[in-house]
């Protein structure tokens, strides 16, 4: 295995961690292989020394503690963007009031019922 296989393996296994969690152990692991390298190490054997892209990335989930992942997962993915927000300030005078019709019609039918 090389190192860029190396790389994509692990990114894959830590992909619900934090971004910046993931690219520091990443960083941490790519510097590991090239001092080995530097040793006089081929590339596939410091690798195989490191250990497995399964045994590095369980090691890493249960380093990193269970409150960030959780902030990750739950953190917002997507972010209104500008003109999201314009067109509906804009065409809030068409469909708020149709909002509040429908929210009226379901009042009275809960009532009616």
């Amino acid at each position: 295995m090389n190192k860029q296989t190396f790389v994509s393996e692990l990114r894959g296994k830590l992909s619900g961690l934090p971004k910046k969690e993931v690219e520091d152990r990443l960083n941490f692991y790519l510097e590991m292989i090239d001092d080995r390298m530097e040793d006089g190490i081929t590339e596939e054997a410091a690798i195989s020394e490191i250990g497995s892209v399964e045994e590095i990335a369980a090691q890493i989930i249960a380093e990193i503690p269970l409150t960030k992942i959780v902030k990750e997962k739950t953190k917002p993915r997507k972010k209104r963007r500008t003109w999201e927000i314009v067109l509906l300030a804009v065409g809030s005078p068409l469909w708020a009031p149709l909002l509040l019709a429908a929210i009226i019609v379901i009042l009275a039918l809960y009532i009616v019922l």
